[in-house]
């Protein structure tokens, strides 16, 4: 499967480069696609290179530190344990070759100032769109995986309910639903999670804080589980109590039918 991913890369350039190099850098800035083309679901991977061949064959270059994760894909592994072992394996791994594709979409100018130093008599494509071309048609990995992280957001949003009591505060149902999306199986939240209550409902991205719930709330959850690095996202509105006449009236002529909010009510 990956070497098809990385076959797939390749097919989609028009002026082919003879490797392509992938660099993930260090947190916040990881490129995903450096897992996308490993395989590799866990681990950071701080300075580290995919180095993508066209028959589909993977190089990893990492650090000492994610040798034993490195292990679990089907590359070739090459380990340094500092800069200079760093230098020394990238310029020995592609300094060979003339042309090589960079996604210059994941990588940063430092970076890219660096690799162009160190590999100065090569020259760089930009290979970022053939990247997301690839990307747009899911194989039956990521497809799974998909499936999972949104089978795991309609279970929490089914259980919200349950877990909403008299004088809860903003921040603890974000904990909650938290809290159970990794009891059913996600590795993280998606992105931060919203729980909005009251007038704070009525702004999209206000995630939560500690407005403490009363009857009659609006309910804002929107949240979102991560599986093997595959992200879902739901948006559910609920009421507290029982509706008003005005938030019935309001459901009717804003939810119904609204892509993504559906409104629920409870006793």
């Amino acid at each position: 499967m990956l070497e098809k991913r990385v076959k797939r890369i390749f097919d989609n350039i028009s002026k082919k480069p003879d490797v392509i190099l992938i660099k993930n850098a260090a947190m916040p800035f990881i490129d995903d696609n450096f897992f996308y083309v490993t395989g590799l679901t866990h681990g950071i991977f701080e300075g580290s290179f995919a180095v993508l061949f066209p028959d589909g064959k993977i190089n990893l270059i990492v650090p000492q530190l994610e040798e034993e994760i490195a292990k679990k894909s089907n590359a070739d592994i090459y380990v340094y344990k500092d800069q200079s072992e760093y230098n020394k394996i990238l310029k020995k791994s592609v300094s060979s070759y003339k042309n090589i594709g960079l996604n210059f979409r994941g990588i940063s100018i430092r970076d890219f100032l660096k690799i162009k130093n160190l590999l100065s008599n090569c020259d760089f494509l930009d290979v970022s769109d053939a990247i997301e071309k690839t990307r747009l048609i899911k194989d039956e990995i990521e497809i799974k995986y998909i499936r999972k992280a949104c089978k795991i957001a309609d279970i929490v949003a089914e259980k919200i309910p349950q877990v909403i009591t008299d004088d809860m505060y903003e921040y603890e149902l974000a904990a909650e639903i938290e809290y159970l999306m990794q009891k059913n199986g996600a590795d993280k939240s998606a992105f931060e999670t919203i729980s909005s209550f009251g007038k704070n409902s009525a702004e999209p991205h206000y995630t939560h804080g500690n407005v403490k719930l009363k009857k009659g709330d609006f309910i804002l959850c929107d949240f979102g589980a991560c599986y093997k690095k595959y992200n879902s996202d739901i948006t559910r509105t609920f009421v507290f109590d029982k509706p008003s006449n005005e938030q019935k009236d309001m459901y009717e002529e804003r939810f119904k039918g609204y892509f993504g909010r559906t409104a629920g009510w409870w006793n």
